[in-house]
């Protein structure tokens, strides 16, 4: 589940407030509370602030909503303080454009998190995956064939997608892969004819083992075999070309 929290000064909140309430679509959803949101005011040093937090997809740069939000931050006085949590392990963004330390105090919880996955780094440099370079790989599919195997399971959602394969519209199945920390997640993309780019459809966690079978690995030793054997003859050839006479 993606997360996006965001605090800023309670006078710049009402002023982005304000004004996107006189944009045409009205206002912005992410500066609205509804069951995906909680906005909630805190005072610390006679400084009065807002705490944004939202728990639904959309949080994205590629969605226009978000597109338009992040202008709304521009505008604000006082800066503020950002942090989008995604499904992958590396799916992070922070950021901090404010002076205040009133801002930070919601966020005083980053330290241990960073403190407890540098543990999680050097157990896994110390687990039974020390002998492979590399545990991680993220695989793109396209082709009409591997996109519908993927919903083997889900008739709806199978059929979704081939009702928009028929309508033209271009499908993109992004599968990561991440041995050491067992994580995978897969996203779907579609890109509509009248469109220039990819919007997220869905994003969501599944088990190693039906990303692993889906790939046709037995189990993880072979994957980890496979992938770390495929870099290694990629840097090979890279070295060959590098070095190859005129």
């Amino acid at each position: 589940m993606e997360i996006l929290k965001i605090t800023l000064v309670k006078q710049d909140y009402l002023k982005m407030l304000d004004k996107s309430n006189k944009l045409p679509n009205g206002i912005n959803y992410l500066l609205d509370g509804n069951e995906d949101a909680d906005i909630t005011e805190y005072k610390i040093n006679d400084i009065e602030c807002v705490s944004i937090v939202n728990y639904a997809m959309g949080c994205y740069k590629e969605f226009e909503g978000m597109q338009e939000f992040e202008e709304l931050l521009k505008t604000a006085k006082h800066g503020y303080v950002f942090l989008r949590v995604g499904d992958g392990w590396d799916d992070i963004e922070y950021r901090n454009t404010s002076k205040l330390e009133e801002l930070e105090f919601p966020f005083k919880f980053i330290k241990p998190i960073e403190e407890k996955a540098n543990k999680e780094l050097l157990g896994e440099l110390n687990s039974d995956y020390k002998n492979y370079s590399i545990t991680s790989k993220q695989y793109v599919f396209t082709d009409r064939e591997s996109i519908l195997e993927c919903y083997e399971g889900n008739q709806e959602k199978q059929e979704r997608c081939k009702k928009l394969l028929d309508e033209n519209t271009q499908l993109k199945l992004v599968l990561n892969i991440n041995v050491g920390i067992e994580l995978s997640n897969i996203s779907l993309y579609c890109r509509r004819p009248d469109s220039e780019k990819y919007e997220l459809v869905e994003k969501k966690n599944i088990l190693m083992d039906d990303a692993l079978w889906y790939l046709g690995y037995p189990n993880e030793e072979t994957f980890l075999a496979d992938i770390n054997e495929q870099n290694n003859l990629e840097n090979n050839e890279d070295e060959n070309e590098e070095f190859e006479p005129e």
